[in-house]
């Protein structure tokens, strides 16, 4: 699952770099999420020997699943939210070595730790490490980080959306 950028320029999704090439105003609003952590973007993924902002991430956990957690939480801001539904194995097929389910773990000194992960279904689920998160920013006021411990799909390269299923998050 990818969700939907409220003002899509064209018709693909692009990573950070080709945002900040083809799109500089779309780049800047996009790098508002990283806030404080700007860092973040500039993060070696040695599984795919490319930076953060070169790739687009992907969730193998449903939108609606992310939103059931949330709003456990006392946390709604994911009703109405749309997100596309993309075919990880006709990725996969098409663009072979360009997508990678990956564990990560941040460490504080900076030394990210990545792992290759092989089944896609096993890793649909939230960790109490996000639940944790969750329950911690709403508590503090703060807008959680939607994916924070969720295991991404991390995709080096742009993805068409035309014709793509868009699943709708419900209250």
């Amino acid at each position: 699952y990818h969700f939907k950028p409220p003002r899509l320029a064209g018709n693909m999704l692009l990573p950070l770099a080709g945002l900040r090439d083809k799109y500089p105003e779309v780049y800047l609003r996009a790098l508002e999420k990283y806030e404080g952590r700007g860092e973040v973007p500039l993060k070696f993924i040695p599984l795919l020997d490319c930076s953060w902002e070169d790739v687009i991430f992907l969730s193998p956990v449903h939108p609606q699943v992310l939103h059931m957690e949330l709003s456990a939480c006392g946390y709604d801001g994911l009703i109405g939210a749309e997100a596309y539904v993309i075919d990880s194995e006709s990725l996969m097929q098409q663009t072979p070595g360009r997508l990678r389910l990956v564990v990560y773990e941040f460490a504080e000194d900076g030394r990210d730790s990545y792992y290759q992960a092989d089944e896609h279904l096993r890793y649909a689920r939230i960790s109490n490490v996000t639940r944790s998160h969750y329950r911690d920013a709403v508590r503090e006021g703060k807008r959680p980080f939607l994916f924070h411990g969720v295991t991404h799909a991390m995709y080096h390269g742009e993805i068409c959306v035309d014709g793509l299923p868009v699943v709708r998050v419900r209250a």
